[in-house]
């Protein structure tokens, strides 16, 4: 009898072994969690957050400032079905300037679903690197790409969620170190869409 409670209990702990190697699996599935309202992605290998989107209306005389993590749904006569969407992610909370942001354009109007790619067309990708004043651009573009997939839409909330991933050069005719960089395990969790 004490064998068996034995080989039953050592049953049960490589269960319990088993069964948390399956949820470090599944987490690890190359997609970033990503608490809600927050963009979050490895850049080079290196975590990245955006902060929480922060509105702040300018004055008369200055412009309105859009910061962390947002959707915004843009009204455009040249994109299927009338909009596009864009979808950033950057440290700034409005009282200080970013030193990172990820900027995608989905160019039609995103279904539940839906892939968008910069090979297809449907997606373009922009990482900026360093502050407003001395700031790097790179996109994708023939030899490095990117995906973006929606996988949730709230229309009565106004949110949108959905995982990414893309390569991002320096520009033609520009020169940076370094040349690219890989922006992987990227997701966006529950983001306030803008209209």
């Amino acid at each position: 009898m004490k064998k068996l409670k034995i080989a039953m209990g050592l049953g049960a702990a490589a269960l319990l072994l088993t069964l948390s190697a399956c949820k470090k699996d599944s987490n690890n599935n190359n997609t970033e969690t990503c608490d809600s309202g927050l963009l979050c992605a490895h850049v080079d290998g290196v975590s990245y957050t955006a902060k929480a989107y922060n509105f702040t209306r300018g004055s008369i005389f200055t412009s309105s400032s859009y910061n962390g993590s947002y959707g915004q749904l843009v009204a455009s006569s040249t994109s299927t079905g009338g909009y596009y969407m864009n979808i950033s992610g950057n440290n700034s909370d409005g009282n200080s300037d970013a030193t990172w942001e990820i900027d995608m354009r989905i160019t039609q109007l995103p279904t539940v679903g839906g892939t968008y790619t910069s090979q297809a067309g449907s997606a373009s990708f922009d990482y900026y690197a360093g502050t407003s004043s001395n700031q790097l651009h790179y996109v994708t573009d023939a030899s490095h790409t990117g995906t973006v997939t929606i996988t949730k839409i709230d229309t009565v909330a106004n949110q949108v969620s959905g995982t990414f991933s893309f390569e991002a050069n320096t520009p033609s005719g520009q020169s940076q170190t370094p040349a690219t960089h890989s922006i992987t395990s990227g997701s966006f969790t529950d983001l306030i869409i803008r209209r």
